[in-house]
Protein backbone atom coordinates (compact mmCIF):
# COMPACT_ATOMS: atom_id res chain seq x y z
CA UNK A 1 0.00 0.00 0.00
CA UNK A 2 1.64 3.42 -0.79
CA UNK A 3 1.78 6.43 1.53
CA UNK A 4 -1.16 8.12 -0.35
CA UNK A 5 -3.63 5.43 -0.34
CA UNK A 6 -2.47 5.02 3.54
CA UNK A 7 -3.55 9.04 4.24
CA UNK A 8 -6.21 8.57 2.15
CA UNK A 9 -7.90 6.01 4.33
CA UNK A 10 -7.18 7.22 7.36
CA UNK A 11 -8.37 10.96 6.65
CA UNK A 12 -12.12 9.87 7.35
CA UNK A 13 -10.96 8.03 10.24
CA UNK A 14 -8.78 10.95 12.17
CA UNK A 15 -12.24 13.11 11.29
CA UNK A 16 -14.27 10.51 12.63
CA UNK A 17 -12.30 10.45 15.93
CA UNK A 18 -12.57 13.91 16.11
CA UNK A 19 -16.53 14.01 16.13
CA UNK A 20 -16.70 10.79 18.64
CA UNK A 21 -13.17 10.02 20.69
CA UNK A 22 -15.30 7.89 22.78
CA UNK A 23 -15.18 5.76 20.04
CA UNK A 24 -12.12 3.85 20.33
CA UNK A 25 -10.96 5.54 24.22
CA UNK A 26 -12.88 7.05 26.89
CA UNK A 27 -11.33 9.47 28.83
CA UNK A 28 -13.48 10.81 31.39
CA UNK A 29 -17.64 10.50 33.16
CA UNK A 30 -18.77 12.94 29.67
CA UNK A 31 -16.89 10.61 27.10
CA UNK A 32 -18.51 7.17 29.01
CA UNK A 33 -21.98 8.82 28.67
CA UNK A 34 -21.54 9.47 25.20
CA UNK A 35 -20.35 5.71 24.49
CA UNK A 36 -23.38 4.58 26.28
CA UNK A 37 -25.62 6.96 24.58
CA UNK A 38 -24.09 6.08 20.95
CA UNK A 39 -24.96 2.49 22.32
CA UNK A 40 -28.26 2.78 23.00
CA UNK A 41 -28.50 4.87 19.75
CA UNK A 42 -27.07 1.91 17.99
CA UNK A 43 -29.29 -1.04 19.62
CA UNK A 44 -32.13 1.15 18.71
CA UNK A 45 -30.67 1.39 15.21
CA UNK A 46 -30.14 -1.67 14.56
CA UNK A 47 -30.19 -4.34 16.92
CA UNK A 48 -28.71 -7.42 18.31
CA UNK A 49 -27.78 -8.14 14.92
CA UNK A 50 -23.73 -8.93 14.29
CA UNK A 51 -24.18 -9.24 10.81
CA UNK A 52 -24.80 -5.71 9.89
CA UNK A 53 -21.78 -4.58 8.50
CA UNK A 54 -21.51 -1.34 11.06
CA UNK A 55 -21.25 -4.27 13.93
CA UNK A 56 -17.44 -3.96 13.98
CA UNK A 57 -18.20 -0.31 15.20
CA UNK A 58 -20.51 -1.51 18.31
CA UNK A 59 -17.97 -3.77 19.22
CA UNK A 60 -15.38 -1.67 19.27
CA UNK A 61 -17.45 0.95 21.31
CA UNK A 62 -18.69 -1.67 23.94
CA UNK A 63 -14.53 -2.67 24.14
CA UNK A 64 -13.89 1.00 24.94
CA UNK A 65 -16.60 0.74 28.24
CA UNK A 66 -15.48 -2.05 29.07
CA UNK A 67 -11.82 -0.74 29.43
CA UNK A 68 -13.17 2.01 30.98
CA UNK A 69 -15.66 0.41 33.53
CA UNK A 70 -12.74 -1.87 34.60
CA UNK A 71 -10.34 0.96 35.50
CA UNK A 72 -12.86 3.38 37.03
CA UNK A 73 -15.34 1.00 38.99
CA UNK A 74 -13.42 -1.86 39.66
CA UNK A 75 -15.26 -3.21 42.17
CA UNK A 76 -18.40 -3.22 40.88
CA UNK A 77 -16.78 -5.21 37.57
CA UNK A 78 -15.60 -7.68 40.26
CA UNK A 79 -18.08 -8.42 42.12
CA UNK A 80 -20.57 -8.35 39.53
CA UNK A 81 -18.15 -10.68 37.53
CA UNK A 82 -18.21 -13.50 40.37
CA UNK A 83 -21.96 -14.21 39.43
CA UNK A 84 -23.37 -15.15 36.27
CA UNK A 85 -26.67 -14.61 34.60
CA UNK A 86 -29.42 -11.96 34.22
CA UNK A 87 -31.56 -12.78 37.03
CA UNK A 88 -28.31 -13.30 39.50
CA UNK A 89 -26.81 -9.71 38.58
CA UNK A 90 -30.08 -8.08 38.31
CA UNK A 91 -30.44 -9.61 42.54
CA UNK A 92 -27.18 -8.47 43.36
CA UNK A 93 -28.01 -4.49 41.90
CA UNK A 94 -31.33 -4.30 43.94
CA UNK A 95 -29.52 -5.70 46.78
CA UNK A 96 -26.66 -3.04 46.02
CA UNK A 97 -29.12 -0.17 45.21
CA UNK A 98 -31.32 -1.02 48.33
CA UNK A 99 -34.04 -1.47 45.75
CA UNK A 100 -37.71 -2.57 45.68
CA UNK A 101 -40.18 -3.68 42.06
CA UNK A 102 -41.64 -0.23 42.01
CA UNK A 103 -37.83 1.28 41.33
CA UNK A 104 -37.34 -0.55 38.28
CA UNK A 105 -40.03 0.50 35.78
CA UNK A 106 -37.82 -0.49 32.95
CA UNK A 107 -38.74 -4.26 33.83
CA UNK A 108 -42.30 -3.11 33.68
CA UNK A 109 -45.18 -3.64 35.88
CA UNK A 110 -44.95 -5.07 39.47
CA UNK A 111 -46.56 -8.21 38.18
CA UNK A 112 -43.98 -8.68 35.15
CA UNK A 113 -41.37 -7.75 38.03
CA UNK A 114 -42.86 -10.41 40.39
CA UNK A 115 -42.02 -12.79 37.36
CA UNK A 116 -38.85 -11.94 36.46
CA UNK A 117 -37.72 -12.26 39.77
CA UNK A 118 -39.47 -15.86 40.42
CA UNK A 119 -37.35 -17.16 37.11
CA UNK A 120 -40.40 -17.59 35.37
CA UNK A 121 -39.64 -14.50 32.81
CA UNK A 122 -36.21 -13.96 31.22
CA UNK A 123 -34.89 -10.42 30.91
CA UNK A 124 -35.29 -9.23 27.29
CA UNK A 125 -32.51 -7.57 25.37
CA UNK A 126 -34.18 -3.96 25.54
CA UNK A 127 -34.66 -4.78 29.47
CA UNK A 128 -31.46 -5.85 29.66
CA UNK A 129 -29.97 -2.77 27.89
CA UNK A 130 -31.93 -0.02 30.05
CA UNK A 131 -30.70 -1.90 33.31
CA UNK A 132 -27.21 -2.11 32.07
CA UNK A 133 -26.86 2.01 31.02
CA UNK A 134 -28.75 2.79 34.32
CA UNK A 135 -26.26 1.30 36.53
CA UNK A 136 -23.20 1.38 34.29
CA UNK A 137 -22.36 -1.48 33.76
CA UNK A 138 -21.60 -4.06 30.56
CA UNK A 139 -24.04 -5.86 29.42
CA UNK A 140 -22.32 -8.87 29.34
CA UNK A 141 -22.71 -8.89 33.11
CA UNK A 142 -26.46 -10.15 32.67
CA UNK A 143 -25.36 -12.86 29.43
CA UNK A 144 -24.67 -16.93 31.15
Amino acid sequence: MSLVQFNYILRPYNELLKQAPFLIHIKNEEGYRDALAFIDTFMEEIGDNPTDSRWPLFEMVSQAIAHYEAVVYPEKIWKLNSHLGALSTLRILIDQYQLNGSDLPELGDIAQISKILAGDLELTSEQIHHLANRFQIPVSMFID
